[in-house]
């Protein structure tokens, strides 16, 4: 069903954090929806979604439906406002987690050496755009000589809270992750083995990239212009420098704002 539960007064606030929405994911419209959960525990309220040219679905917020029109329309301003800080976030903290990533790169291919496994090179950081995998983070990595776009949800929500040490360390203990075909994996990504053969823990397709190492792109959000921009460029520092600007070392903070609880919806 459509989305009707927001206060006339706030429909505009709510149009322009779409429209801000739209413009870092490269949509062209974006309409929220809500759909009635059946879990029994979830029973009574609603999921909110954002709908990004009727194909991205970015989870927003489950929301009881026994609330009024004004706080559900406070919850839903609440979650696109994190949307957008976190993505200012991200992309300004892309290069401390592409080089915790390749650090990694070099422990997860020790470890599939001893274990009879592919290698793998990072090549892309990239945020996907279409499908239910609409907000997470993927890495992009060829493993002998084929692209594959990897994600897991513990590495996407990791990387929007820049939690940088453990993107270094992965997990503990190796493990091979549940679902894959006939219980192996055949490379390592965070100390946790996975399978090239299975269709889980990738994304449909190529989403917007953050940093590539075939060429030097970033996303950078530029608050002066209230908006983002793509930059070739090495390093941040170097980006704001191509853009005529300085960047203040200590504007990036960890946005505001509850994360929400459950990975497999980030």
């Amino acid at each position: 069903m459509k989305c009707e539960k927001i206060t006339n007064k706030s429909k505009e606030l709510v149009e322009y954090l779409m429209d801000k929405v739209c413009k870092i994911f490269q949509a062209e419209k974006a309409e929220l929806s809500a759909t009635k959960c059946w879990v029994k525990s979830y029973r009574g309220s609603s999921d909110y979604w954002l709908i990004l040219d009727g194909d991205g679905e970015m989870f927003l917020q489950n929301i009881k439906n026994k609330i009024n029109k004004t706080q559900t329309t406070e919850l839903i301003i609440t979650e696109l406002n994190n949307i957008i800080s976190r993505f200012e976030f991200l992309s300004n903290n892309i290069e401390p987690l592409w080089a915790a990533l390749k650090e990694r790169e070099k422990a997860d291919n020790i470890t599939a050496a001893e274990k009879g496994l592919k290698p793998y090179e990072l090549i892309e950081i990239g945020l996907a755009n279409k499908g239910r995998d609409c907000g997470r983070v993927y890495a992009s990595l060829e493993i002998q000589g084929k692209e594959r776009l990897h994600m897991d949800a513990g590495f996407s929500l990791d990387s929007w809270e820049g939690k940088i040490d453990s993107l270094k360390s992965g997990v503990k203990e190796f493990y091979v992750t549940a679902g894959m075909p006939g219980g192996k994996a055949n490379y390592v990504f965070r100390n946790i083995g996975f399978n090239t053969n299975s269709e889980r823990f990738t994304v449909p397709g190529k989403g917007i990239t953050l940093k590539s190492a075939k060429k030097n792109t970033m996303i950078i959000y530029i608050p002066e212009m209230n908006g983002f921009v793509e930059v070739e460029a090495k390093s941040i520092e170097e980006a704001f420098k191509l853009l005529g600007m300085e960047l203040d070392q200590d504007e990036t903070p960890l946005p505001e704002g509850e994360y929400l609880d459950d990975p497999q919806r980030i």
